[in-house]
């Protein structure tokens, strides 16, 4: 599916969706269960905030992106993305919250679109035609550098999916397929999507973050699969 921006609203329109947006996912972590269950991961307060900067501003931003086809129904899904999100960052490396944080509030600065921008990268593996025809002008090229350190974090992720697949296979049954095909996107190759937008700072980051954590017992891709079941109860409860 190709990916573009909604038609463009003046300035004040655009200010207030992102705002009522993001005002529907800070209301979901106020719930009270949210916020005790956030207390015991691990998260200080100011990981909670740049935890919920993130995720709203993400949200507002995939409320921005849609298809040729029309609008696409996850978008109004906020439940399920609350739970996605937040299970991924909460599973990974603390120490990046602040750095993705960042990351997000400056492409607002410059007027970029971080998440359409995972869209278009996704393409490039699961739509090749569509991307080179709509989309293969509108992304930075990647540096060398960047090229390969994006690889050593797949490297490194795919260790941990192997042992999720293993472990927890009824659970790695319901995530992303392991292999990208036509229209359908791999775990590896959605995360890389998304890293493909940060910084080469916050790159090396979550790569050094990774491999200093990588003799531990945790397997963030299992933890992630582990919150999100917690979540969905939570949530659902709440």
């Amino acid at each position: 599916m190709t990916y573009t921006f909604f038609p463009e609203e003046n300035s004040y329109q655009k200010y207030g969706l992102r705002l009522l947006r993001r005002d529907e996912i800070h209301k979901i972590f106020l719930r009270p269960l949210v916020k005790n269950f956030l207390n015991t991961q691990g998260l200080n307060k100011q990981d909670q905030s740049f935890l919920q900067i993130i995720v709203s501003i993400e949200w507002s931003q995939f409320d921005q992106v849609h298809g040729l086809g029309g609008r696409a129904s996850c978008q109004d899904d906020i439940m399920h993305f609350f739970i996605y999100r937040v299970s991924q960052y909460v599973a990974f490396p603390h120490i990046m919250l602040p750095c993705i944080c960042a990351e997000l509030e400056r492409s607002e600065q410059e007027g970029r679109n971080l998440i359409e921008e995972k869209y278009a990268q996704m393409m490039k593996k699961t739509d090749p035609d569509d991307f080179n025809h709509h989309l293969s002008n509108s992304l930075r090229s990647p540096s060398p550098v960047k090229k390969e350190i994006l690889v050593e974090i797949g490297n490194i992720i795919q260790k941990y999916v192997c042992k999720a697949a293993s472990n927890l296979p009824k659970s790695h049954s319901y995530a992303r397929p392991d292999i990208s095909t036509d229209k359908k996107i791999s775990s590896i190759d959605y995360f890389i999507a998304e890293l493909s937008s940060y910084s080469l700072g916050c790159l090396f980051l979550l790569k050094n973050a990774l491999e200093s954590e990588k003799d531990n017992a945790t397997n963030p891709v299992e933890e992630a699969y582990r919150i999100s079941v917690i979540l969905s109860k939570i949530v659902g409860e709440a």
